[in-house]
């Protein structure tokens, strides 16, 4: 007897997250631990104090004949429970964490796509119906849609995603109704269901690939959508309509400035900001405030910027290091916290918790590519360690 409503009066409450993993067994959790290197292969680390000290936290331990180069292309955090973590791999399978991954399973039932070495793109949880999970995997028929309706034990197949469209890397499901599912598609069209993927409509055709939905939990008709190009598209009435985030093109922004010169006269300093997302090469990661998207940080070739209108005006963010120095790494926002600011450059890990003033600065096991905020505790950040 479950409540339906039509799509356009529901919402999304979803986030993803995508990351590059490959790693196997005990050894390189024994080396992780131990601050020394693990010969290029990834691990999954977890802080639970703020950033002082790191644990590897994936691959289980136990599993020692975990395959090798199994990587990470999904996590999400369980929207009712947030202790609980899902992690969805190439060719290792789903695997949850009750515990914010203390202990692991992998998550298999009697799915025939499901299993040890499958390739899974995506997963999402459904928050109306905390029992409900999709996720979608690869087949010998192709890109299959899942589901399960008690909490992984069992998964029933339900939808067979053509082989023409690619395969569903982004997957969201609205927060009101399970039913109401929307699917980002490696060619750019963004599939809507309401009737639990009896039927789907192509709900906008992008020209680029979707690789995280992000949504703001204040506004449920408000969602980003991140492109592989580095672009970001916005909507605010539930996708009937888009529009690209402008990321300053073309405004003067908070970032342009004149410098005084010795005849009295000013010169105009180069406003990087106006154009901060103009090539993807530019920007090396891009994070959302997880409790409000229209809080944004990135750190680009010219040092760390943030946008605070939902990308309408970037601002830069004083560091210890010259921008020069800022040869990729990974940024993060946390919950709540708009002033503080991560960032990771190798195997060096920055935090300010006064908007860049002063900085503290500690050791990561790694060299990390990603940083990840819990959704609502502020000490606990995960990592992939590179």
């Amino acid at each position: 007897n479950k409540e339906k409503a039509p799509p356009e009066k529901a919402g999304l409450v979803f986030l993803v997250i995508q990351f590059a993993f490959a790693g196997s067994g005990s050894r390189r959790a024994i080396q992780a631990s131990a601050g020394v290197s693990n010969s290029g292969e990834s691990l999954f680390i977890r802080s639970f104090d703020g950033g002082e000290t790191w644990k590897p936290i994936f691959p289980p331990a136990e599993e020692d004949d975990f395959p090798g180069g199994a990587d990470i292309t999904d996590f999400e955090f369980h929207p009712a429970r947030t202790a609980e973590i899902f992690i969805a791999t190439n060719n290792a399978g789903l695997w949850m964490s009750p515990d914010l991954g203390i202990h692991w399973r992998r998550l298999e039932g009697s799915s025939v796509f499901l299993g040890s070495e499958s390739r899974v793109y995506a997963v999402a949880l459904s928050k109306s119906e905390p029992s409900v999970i999709v996720a979608s995997a690869a087949s010998p028929a192709g890109n299959v849609i899942a589901r399960s309706e008690d909490y992984g034990e069992n998964f029933k197949e339900i939808y067979i995603v053509p082989k023409s469209v690619g395969v569903a890397r982004a997957i969201a499901i609205d927060p009101k109704y399970s039913d109401h599912i929307f699917l980002g598609m490696s060619d750019g069209a963004l599939l809507e269901s309401g009737d639990g993927a009896k039927t789907w409509t192509v709900r906008t055709r992008f020209g680029d690939s979707p690789l995280r939905i992000l949504q703001d939990a204040s506004r449920p008709a408000s969602f980003l959508i991140v492109m592989d190009s580095g672009t970001i598209q916005t909507t605010n009435d539930f996708g009937k309509t888009w529009e690209k985030v402008s990321m300053g093109e073309g405004n003067e922004s908070t970032g342009s400035f004149f410098i005084p010169q010795p005849d009295g006269e000013s010169i105009k300093a180069p406003n990087f900001f106006e154009l901060p997302f103009r090539f993807r090469k530019d920007v090396y990661d891009f994070a959302p405030n997880p409790a409000d998207f229209s809080e944004f940080v990135a750190i680009t070739r010219r040092g760390i910027i943030r946008s605070s209108d939902g990308g309408k005006a970037w601002r830069g963010v004083e560091t210890i290091l010259d921008a020069g120095d800022t040869a990729k790494g990974a940024v993060a926002l946390l919950p709540e916290r708009p002033e503080s600011i991560l960032f990771a450059l190798g195997a060096d890990f920055y935090r300010s918790d006064d908007g860049g003033i002063r900085w503290k600065k500690s050791a990561l096991p790694g060299a990390v590519s990603r940083l990840v905020t819990h959704s609502a505790q502020s000490g606990v950040i995960f990592g992939i360690l590179k």
